[in-house]
């Protein structure tokens, strides 16, 4: 499962602004994350969790988090959460907007492969 998780995330990291990517279960486990590692993924991972738990209570698919320097942008799906980190010069709306589709992706490809 990671390595197609991760072809889709490189795809989000290689935007211009986005310093790293992941996708998470919708209460935090980090499925695959590019550029970020270990404690960090672990940790943006739970915030994406609880944003995502935030933005289904408000009927929300996406949002963003000012964090420092930037963007913690988060779409979320059926089961899943995306989440990437984004500089402050970049159009982090846009991004988040982005991501709703890639989420949806992600759980159509996953209930195709039965993962």
């Amino acid at each position: 499962m990671g390595a197609p998780l991760r072809g889709l995330l490189e795809a989000v990291v290689v935007r211009p602004g986005v310093v790293g990517a992941l996708v998470a279960t919708v209460d935090g486990l980090v499925m695959a994350a590019v550029a970020i590692g270990g404690q960090d993924a672990d940790a943006v991972g739970a915030v994406a969790s609880l944003m995502g738990q935030s933005l289904r209570r408000s009927g929300e698919s996406w949002g963003i988090l000012t964090v420092s320097g930037g963007w913690m942008c988060v779409a979320i799906g059926e089961s899943l959460v995306v989440a990437a980190l984004v500089e402050g010069s970049a159009d982090g709306e846009e991004i988040a907007g982005s991501l709703v589709p890639l989420v949806a992706e992600i759980e159509g490809w996953m209930r195709q492969t039965g993962e």
